[in-house]
């Protein structure tokens, strides 16, 4: 059950971003103040002018009018400031906050986001985050001043009469309690909204990366009758949050008019009784204004909580996610690699089950050894646990009981980058950024040189179609690559493995779909690739199995065969069955 927590909880939650920022928040609490009282003080001297000229005493109004004029000009120049101030604080926390919110899904991905869709996902790491401007730039530097304002105020006023105050403070209360009255229905209003969003961010991701295959199946009408659905539950949890936030927004005007009108009424009942100097009417009017009418906007936004604190919600949601591996380990490549030139792979009993699929064993005392320089192709038939051994063995999720290890030394004794560092996986279904052909290559090293990327380029045999590009490698080749075959795309996944250079090589045969000449192509690249490489691959195609060096056949989450072609092709019925009905 999801533990209940308070918007006290989520302020202070948010209040620890605004470290390294104090000097702003500081000056942004100052300007607001100053700005707000000089605007204060401008209505006093402007009312004590009035004052003066209804007496018929204008011997002062030219003094107290240049000072008006002054405090107009302060006026102008704080606001000014307040805006600049409170929103670069804002905007730089922000930037922090993203990235934070980014670097842990660095630190849980890929088995902590599997069952996420991308789309949400960046609803929350942009909008969501988005919604906090108005807490670091409005709400948190809006209600320090009005307090402080609100304080001075009631005693300035308190000078001239006690009753006033009295008169005014449970007006301020009934102010302060509307949205507190609404906040439990405004933050559940406030997440429904954020997470249909959220859900209609994601749908709308989805269509769009979609498109071709939904234009294919003529499937435009069933797509937008869903898109619809969500685009009216969305609207429908606005609507209920606006018709809310209107009628906290009634409550609160209603109050501070009330309250103006029964604070005037009592300074003028002051005036009569002779408690209060006819000089003093006017400004004690723009005094008793001066509290409800900063308090009023100050709580106008008040509206918004719901959207503050259900983004909240989301956001520390994700933050909260739990890495399914811990990086706990110490040791590094230069410890795999001490004193060895080879790279052995081995796999000790291992049991693993996916966690939504807990009662079905993927893996059941799987065990098995890879030398170095050896291609090893595993095969199964679908959802028999290939993919799943090249996962557990870069650590995307852990094994349940026995070990992996490599050269001997326990995967989970290495730091998560440096296992990483020693594999390098060519997927099935490559993924390039909506950037040019070289910094998708740079990908895989960094600082690679224009001679080690046109060298990598040239042994993947990517090199020919690369320069009759538009601009050759500073073409840009589209989002996904769209803009690039899928034997192209292959490719280029080639030559990022050639830059990276690690000594364990994943394939997820890279030619399974592609044409003969593309296919050929590939082949050509993937042998140089191999070559001193200790290589896993996941196998789709006959040619792929009768070509390596030793074949695994994996039943149940165990090896039931492990040897070459002809072997297992005389002694082994279940991989005779594969043959036949997967790899035939």
């Amino acid at each position: 059950m999801e533990k209940k927590v308070t918007r006290v909880y989520y302020i202070f939650a948010l209040l620890k971003y605004i470290k390294g920022f104090k000097i702003y928040l500081i000056s942004a609490v100052i300007s607001k103040i100053l700005a707000t009282a000089s605007v204060l003080i401008t209505g006093v001297l402007t009312s004590y002018i009035v004052g003066f000229a209804l007496m018929g005493n204008p011997s002062k109004i030219s003094t107290l009018c240049i000072w008006v004029g002054v405090m107009v000009i302060l006026t102008v120049l704080l606001s000014l400031f307040d805006a600049y101030i409170s929103h670069d604080m804002a905007f730089r926390v922000l930037v922090n906050l993203r990235d934070k919110v980014y670097e842990k899904v660095d630190e849980v991905a890929p088995a902590a986001i599997e069952d996420k869709r991308s789309g949400n996902i960046v609803s929350t790491i942009m909008n969501d985050i988005a919604f906090f401007e108005w807490f670091f730039a409005h709400m948190l530097v809006e209600w320090i001043a009005v307090s402080i304002i609100s304080i001075s105020c009631l005693i300035f006023m308190g000078i001239f009469s006690v009753i006033i105050p009295i008169v005014i403070i449970p007006f301020i209360i009934v102010i302060i309690a509307v949205p507190v009255w609404y906040s439990k229905q405004a933050d559940l209003q406030g997440k429904r909204v954020r997470d249909s969003a959220g859900e209609l961010n994601a749908e709308i991701v989805d269509g769009i990366q979609g498109i071709k295959d939904i234009i294919s199946y003529r499937g435009e009408k069933n797509y937008f009758n869903r898109l619809f659905d969500f685009c009216r539950y969305h609207d429908k949890a606005d609507l209920e949050y606006a018709e809310r936030g209107s009628n906290e927004k009634r409550f609160i005007h209603l109050a501070v008019d009330i309250g103006g009108l029964v604070s005037a009424i009592a300074i003028v009942l002051l005036m009569i009784n002779g408690q209060l100097s006819e000089l003093w009417l006017m400004p004690m009017f723009v005094s008793s204004a001066a509290i409800f009418i900063p308090l009023r906007n100050a709580q106008i936004l008040s509206t918004n909580y719901g959207f503050i604190f259900g983004a909240c919600k989301r956001v520390f949601k994700l933050l909260k996610l739990k890495p399914m591996v811990k990086d706990n380990g110490k040791l590094t490549e230069k410890d795999v690699r001490k004193n060895k030139d080879t790279i052995n792979i081995s796999f000790d009993k291992v049991y693993f089950s996916y966690p939504l699929h807990e009662s079905n064993q993927v893996l059941k005392s799987f065990s098995l050894a890879i030398k170095e320089g050896e291609t090893t192709a595993l095969v199964a038939e679908s959802g028999g646990g290939k993919t799943t051994i090249a996962r557990l063995l870069q650590r995307f999720w852990d094994v349940h009981e026995g070990s992996i290890k490599i050269n001997g030394i326990d995967i989970k004794d290495l730091t998560v980058n440096s296992l990483r560092n020693l594999i390098t996986v060519v997927p099935q279904e490559v993924y390039l950024f909506n950037d040019t052909v070289r910094e998708n290559l740079l990908l895989a090293k960094v600082n690679a040189t224009d001679e080690e990327i046109k060298e990598a380029s040239k042994k993947a045999q990517a090199d020919n179609f690369i320069n009759n590009l538009l601009r050759g490698y500073e073409t840009v080749i589209g989002e996904r690559g769209l803009r690039l075959s899928g034997g192209e795309k292959q490719r280029l996944s080639i030559a990022q493995a050639f830059l990276k250079n690690s000594p364990v090589l994943i394939l997820d045969e890279a030619s399974a779909s592609l044409d003969s000449e593309n296919e050929r192509l590939i082949n050509l690249a993937v042998e140089s690739l191999k070559k001193g490489r200790t290589t896993i691959v996941i196998a789709h195609r006959l040619s792929t199995i009768k070509s390596a060096d030793r074949i695994v056949v994996i039943l149940n989450g165990e090896v039931v065969g492990d040897g070459k072609y002809e072997k297992l092709i005389k002694n082994n019925k279940y991989f005779n069955l594969l043959v036949g009905e997967h790899y035939g």
